[in-house]
């Protein structure tokens, strides 16, 4: 059998096998079945006619073959047609092959999909156990922190309530002196001549707000009820004096204004908080060394300088007693240990305590007496 005989029945066999294949695929082909057949038949004579070239090309003398190298021999046209049946026949198997591998990969697609459709379902399930846990994890941490940052704030406390302790034991009497030092206010004068003065220096007289909380703070802590009983009749008073004054305002001298009001309240504010509450304190935190007394110092320190209250600073431990610092202090006098520290100041006791108002025009000022110890030649040793 000749290559062209092989090749032909393998397209025809092809050809074949293709029809059959196709019109297997169902019902809706059969239409197509009467031009396969034709298609079948055609090719079977171009097989026929190929077969018979052949047989030709056998029968021809070679010598005969180098003659007439230049002529045709075979028609390739009809080579043409074949292949381009065979390639024809080809791309209609690749089609059907490549249609059942698609049906074959979206099965196994589909397989695949639900599986990873589980898993998902699987690792969300996971990932709300891994929340919870995680949420557990946080709750008992915050406990575990508060309860560390508890300890600590405490710890933290005591620590600081110790060294204020300390520091406040190894405070001296001439460095406690120095916590009542208010100068603020020494260069203001508070009431002039204007009624807006006047009230607005009321309002910062019955102010006690600073107080009020720190005794309302402390006030289970030893002596405090003492103060809290004297601030109740001090605030009462001095409300009462600061309605009666008001009243009078308008019989009062434009030039009476200033001394009248100022000198009425600083009375009242001398008479309970610097006469009382300041030796008192002053000698409790010598004694007790404690910062409660210390915060209600500050609290005083604060109302008097808001009020237009200073203390006269120009005598100080070691100086010696001038003419004008006699006019503020009561002096108590002990023994001198050496002559150079003669008429100089050993303590303060208790500081002035000042108030500026406008007299004919002038700044003037109303105080207290302070307290000062001076050593003294008289009582020399």
């Amino acid at each position: 059998m000749s290559i062209f005989t092989k090749i032909a029945d393998t397209i025809s066999g092809g050809l074949f096998r293709f029809i059959v294949l196709r019109n297997l695929k169902g019902p809706e082909n059969t239409e197509n079945l009467k031009d396969d057949i034709e298609k079948l038949l055609k090719l079977e004579t171009r097989i026929s006619e190929l077969e018979k070239l052949c047989s030709d090309v056998k029968n021809i003398p070679e010598k005969d073959t180098t003659e007439k190298s230049e002529e045709k021999i075979i028609d390739t046209d009809k080579f043409a047609t074949k292949q381009e049946v065979m390639m024809s026949i080809k791309k209609l198997i690749e089609e059907i092959n490549k249609k059942d591998a698609a049906a074959e990969y979206k099965e196994k697609i589909d397989i695949l999909t639900a599986a990873n459709n589980s898993l998902v379902n699987e690792n969300a399930g996971l990932r709300s156990q891994i929340d919870d846990i995680k949420n557990d994890l946080e709750k008992l941490s915050s406990v575990i922190l508060a309860g560390e940052n508890h300890n600590t704030d405490e710890s933290s406390e005591a620590d600081d309530e110790t060294a204020r302790k300390s520091e406040l034991s190894e405070l001296s009497v001439s460095e406690t002196i120095d916590l009542f030092m208010i100068s603020g206010s020494k260069n203001k004068i508070m009431v002039n001549s204007s009624v807006s003065s006047v009230r607005d220096y009321m309002k910062n007289v019955l102010n006690f707000d600073n107080i009020e909380e720190c005794l309302s703070d402390c006030k289970d802590h030893e002596g405090f009820s003492s103060f809290r009983e004297s601030f109740n009749t001090f605030s009462k008073t001095i409300e009462q004096k600061a309605k009666e004054l008001a009243i009078m305002l308008e019989d009062f001298k434009k030039e009476d204004i200033s001394p009248e009001i100022t000198i009425s309240l600083f009375k009242i504010i001398s008479a309970y908080i610097i006469e009382r509450w300041i030796p008192v304190i002053f000698r409790l935190i010598n004694e007790k060394r404690d910062e409660k007394y210390i915060r209600l110092l500050k609290a005083v320190n604060e109302y008097l300088e808001k009020s237009g209250v200073y203390t006269y600073n120009k005598l100080r431990k070691g100086q010696p007693v001038t003419d004008e610092s006699l006019d503020y202090f009561i002096i108590t006098r002990c023994p001198s240990l050496s002559e150079n520290m003669n008429d100089k100041v050993k303590e303060i006791r208790l500081f002035p305590y000042c108030i500026n108002y406008m007299e004919y025009g002038e700044k003037a000022v109303h105080h207290t007496m302070g307290n000062a110890e001076i050593y003294s030649a008289e009582e020399k040793i």
